[in-house]
């Protein structure tokens, strides 16, 4: 395992298995990596490699597997984003927010709602919410609680480029801010160069890690000309990545 310095959690999945009437399953053998504290690690892979069963794994909702998550994620303050933003639509927006964080104060909510652009919804439930919306409440959700670790499961999918962007722009900005741990999962190459510190390439079901890239360069050199020439390096090292 590589020495980042200070870990906030290390992964050993040795295996997870489904079984069922079509047969066993491995949706993962021998993946294995840590989270750096404070850094952005990412999480690249083709279509059901097993990506959001390592993040269920992580996240403590999915016990039934062989190997060990070190420390228990029960003892992190854990803020998750998933792919929908799975919000109770008999909660306002802000309902939504305080049953996650029920002592989250009132200054830091209204700070958090108005950096989101939600203050004027906070009140409406789901229903009456655009998908970009309700993607920023799940985000709310998710920082409201100070997390020690933040996972984003594909967290900006179905956003047009620029609603996209921006919403990448102030995650990575707040949860840097705040000190968080960030473990993503995205198949785009960009964003992973864009706000990633490492980024891991995995491998087809049953995954495991198949390459490590760290990277150390500030967000003001990640401009497109160096997101395209990382982008080139990491394909020519993985000729079966996605663009």
């Amino acid at each position: 395992m590589p020495d980042d310095g200070d870990l906030l959690l290390d992964v050993d999945i040795a295996r997870k298995r489904y079984t069922g009437g079509q047969g066993d399953l491995d949706a993962i053998a021998g993946l294995r990596f840590a989270l750096p504290r404070g850094k952005v690690t990412c999480l690249l892979g083709p279509s059901g490699c097993g990506k959001t069963t390592a993040l269920r794994i992580l996240a403590g909702l999915d016990r039934a597997y062989d190997g060990a998550v070190t420390p228990d994620v029960a003892t992190l303050r854990l803020g998750m984003v998933f792919q929908d933003p799975r919000l109770l639509p008999w909660r306002t927006v802000e309902e939504n927010v305080r049953l996650a964080a029920p002592a989250i104060d009132d200054t830091t909510l209204d700070a958090l709602f108005a950096d989101l652009a939600l203050t004027d919804w906070r009140q409406h439930r789901p229903g009456a919410l655009s998908v970009g919306m309700a993607r920023r409440v799940a985000v709310a959700r998710a920082l409201a609680v100070a997390p020690d670790l933040l996972v984003l499961d594909e967290a900006f999918v179905s956003l047009d480029e620029q609603g996209a962007d921006i919403l990448r722009d102030y995650v990575f900005a707040a949860a840097r801010a705040r000190g968080a741990t960030i473990l993503t999962v995205t198949h785009s190459l960009r964003e992973a160069l864009q706000y990633s510190d490492i980024i891991l390439i995995l491998a087809p079901r049953p995954t495991r890690v198949l390459a490590r890239f760290p990277f150390d360069a500030a967000p003001e050199v990640r401009n497109a000309a160096w997101i395209e020439g990382e982008r080139d390096r990491l394909i020519a090292a993985n000729p079966g990545l996605q663009p």
